[in-house]
């Protein structure tokens, strides 16, 4: 059947596919690569901050069960319950952006809101510190808990080097003042420290970042190449099995099909067409007037065709119908009416009015005889066609060999029957359309 995929141009080159529809093309392939990169690099952020905050209670609670007694209850439990809020939120805000990352839009706007609710934590974190002075054992086990809640959250900000910067700033504001100004040497001392951690895991974190960034680019890249090199792949293969003006098989191909069917069916005929005086209607009404001609023409043809039949241009304006599980008699109807269906209305083209006609040449593959052979005869009626006065079938004289029985005919109109063409017609996946008009060869009548 006649494939309506699109080609690329009259001359089928691909470097002639449309070079400004390609410059567009290209530009918006760029921008859908961009907004993938963004919506991944957004969705793994925000899978590790859910991460992380479904981990978060746990050394949260840790320290509160570190400072029960030591501290006030209700202020204890106030900065628990804050940090569990920020928590929450961070889980529910993450987990509705990963369920629609696909299609989200505006990441940075998502990153921008879970970069906010971090921030909230990491300064509820920070605050801890006010109770610094309590208790030296109790001092110690705070500044560990927190620089190992913002060591361990740190590791989650990959991906985006100003998030973690933030963060940063916002989980250590309370803990220096605090370490600067009331923790005397031995507390800038620590501060020393921590800054030098921070520093450290900022660095780190920068660093990974842009690895990160890098790689995921590289592979979306890579991705997108591999699309866009089976896309040319697609595009080489319609070119090679599709003729790119009637849009049809073309010789190569139908030839595979042709050779395709003779394998799998038991009864086979070609059927060979050829418009008449196509040099004429060239002459007189100029090429583009003729390549209507045969593009009408080819839609015409598959038209009166089934699903299962092939359609291949093998020449200038000669084409090759394959009719797997079809008789003799059965394709010479067809052949037929395809006579009559191009003839019945001249083809239009601009303001043009052009008749057209075709002769059709039909064979049946005898069991005993290749392909190539059967496609031989019916070129041979086809010239007996164009001989006799054009616009007419004709049956190929030698159908029934003389050193053979003619074969029975494998179809007849009994839908049980177990050769019928119906059932034959099912391994192409098509149910027969056609009418059952009287059976008339054309070629005993002339």
């Amino acid at each position: 059947m006649v494939n309506e995929e699109p080609t690329p141009s009259a001359s089928g080159s691909l470097d002639e596919w449309p070079p400004e529809e390609a410059g567009d093309d290209r530009d918006a392939a760029s921008r859908s690569m961009r907004e993938r990169i963004d919506r991944a690099r957004a969705r793994e952020f925000l899978a590790r901050m859910r991460t992380n905050a479904i981990a978060g209670p746990l050394p949260s609670a840790y320290l509160v069960w570190v400072l029960w007694g030591v501290v006030p209850t209700a202020q204890l439990l106030v900065w628990w319950l804050a940090l569990l809020l920020w928590d929450s939120v961070s889980v529910v805000h993450s987990t509705l952006f990963l369920r629609r990352s696909e299609t989200a839009k505006h990441p940075v706007v998502w990153v921008a809101r879970q970069t906010i609710t971090q921030c909230l934590a990491g300064l509820t974190w920070g605050l801890a510190m006010l109770w610094y002075n309590a208790d030296v054992g109790v001092n110690n086990a705070i500044l560990l808990v927190i620089v190992c809640a913002f060591a361990l959250s740190s590791m989650n900000l990959l991906h985006y080097r100003l998030p973690a910067m933030v963060y940063t700033a916002a989980f250590w504001i309370v803990p220096t003042m605090v370490l600067l100004f009331e923790g005397g040497e031995y507390g800038r001392r620590l501060l020393l420290g921590v800054a030098v951690l921070a520093v450290s895991i900022v660095i780190y974190v920068a660093d990974v970042t842009k690895q990160l960034s890098s790689g995921l680019e590289q592979r979306h890249q890579a991705e997108q190449l591999a699309i866009e090199v089976k896309k040319s792949a697609a595009r080489i293969a319609h070119l090679a099995a599709y003729d790119d003006l009637c849009g049809c098989l073309n010789r190569r191909s139908g030839m595979e099909q042709l050779r395709l069917a003779g394998r799998l069916t038991e009864t086979l005929s070609v059927v060979m067409v050829d418009a008449d005086h196509f040099k004429t209607v060239n002459d007189r009404y100029g090429h583009p007037a003729g390549d209507s001609v045969l593009r009408e023409l080819v839609r015409r043809l598959d038209d009166g065709l089934r699903a299962s039949d092939v359609i291949a241009r093998v020449g200038g304006e000669e084409f090759l119908i394959v009719m797997p599980d079809t008789t003799t008699e059965k394709a010479a109807q067809v052949a037929e009416r395809l006579v009559r269906a191009v003839s019945a209305a001249p083809v239009e083209h601009e303001d043009i009015e052009i008749p057209v006609t075709i002769s059709a040449g039909v064979a049946t593959r005898f069991k005993t005889e290749s392909v190539q052979d059967t496609l031989a005869r019916a070129d041979r009626a086809l010239y007996s066609a164009k001989t006799n006065g054009r616009n007419r079938v004709e049956i190929s004289p030698d159908q029934h060999p003389p050193s053979s029985p003619a074969p029975t005919t494998p179809h007849t109109d009994n839908p049980e029957h177990p050769k019928s063409r119906r059932e034959g017609s099912k391994r192409f996946g098509a149910v027969d359309p056609w009418p059952k008009p009287p059976v008339t060869f054309l070629g005993a009548s002339s």
